[in-house]
């Protein structure tokens, strides 16, 4: 995608963040393209939590939770603004807000 941004391993594949509002997945062991999924935004960052992928989106100041199978948008939550970094501590997902100069701790990634 245009404007490849941040980069995320989810044991498999490598997915790309486009500041075009996509992400890439690729497959790692030879690089061929598994799909671009369009999200909301302008997408800065992906992580991956060992089952999704999280992508942040920074002009609607959200996180977006996309299946690793498949692309599909399973959730977007309510970051501050202008969510830029983004972490798995094992549990929560975190980011870093620049304009809002704090960081968000998401909901959990695996609901209890």
């Amino acid at each position: 995608g245009a404007g490849a941004r941040g980069m995320a391993f989810d044991c498999a594949n490598i997915w790309v963040a486009s500041a075009g509002g996509q992400v890439t997945k690729l497959r790692a062991s030879h690089g061929a393209n598994l799909g671009m999924f369009t999200l909301p935004g302008f997408i800065d960052e992906v992580a991956f939590d060992g089952v999704n992928i999280w992508a942040t989106s920074r002009t609607t100041n959200s996180v977006i939770k996309v299946r690793a199978t498949d692309g599909v948008i399973i959730g977007t939550f309510t970051a501050g603004t202008s969510p830029f970094a983004i972490c798995f501590d094992g549990s929560n997902m975190w980011t870093a807000n620049n304009a809002s100069s704090n960081v968000t701790r998401l909901p959990p990634a695996f609901p209890q």
